[in-house]
């Protein structure tokens, strides 16, 4: 680790200056993998359509609780990844904090979007979706 050491006398004190050579690697960096959908005003508005759409008569015929909700449950995720599937980004996490997590990531993202799309809509529609989400993150 040290590949060469050295002392210097100090010139106004009694202490000497240590000098030293380390070889220390630099350790590889850091991937975080993040799974996100994307769910715009567009695709929510797709997967309401979609779920409008359900045929609800094979819910009746199901007699237990727990078949109801799958059947629930199947239906509407099968509807959200054909219109918003899952997707992985890869972030390097080279100097972050380590209170910048995933979900501030995810914050941070969601801002940049709304914030761009606010601008480039600029319409009120927009706007107010993204100043109820900066209200949103404020009040947490």
């Amino acid at each position: 680790m040290v590949d060469e050491a050295n002392s210097i006398e100090c010139p106004f004190s009694d202490h000497s200056f240590l000098l030293a050579s380390l070889n220390i690697r630099k350790e590889k960096e850091k991937s975080k993998i993040i799974k996100f959908r994307n769910l715009s005003v567009a695709n929510l508005d797709k997967i309401s359509t979609e779920i409008d759409s359900i045929d609800w008569k094979p819910l009746r015929n199901l007699k237990s609780i727990e078949d109801k909700w799958l059947f629930l449950k199947d239906s509407l995720i099968k509807i959200i990844d054909s219109i918003a599937p899952l997707k992985e980004i890869s972030i390097k996490m080279h100097n972050q904090f380590p209170w910048y997590d995933e979900e501030l990531i995810i914050l941070k993202h969601s801002y940049q979007q709304l914030q761009s799309a606010s601008r480039r809509q600029n319409t009120r529609v927009y706007f107010s979706i993204f100043t109820n989400f900066v209200s949103k993150i404020i009040r947490a």
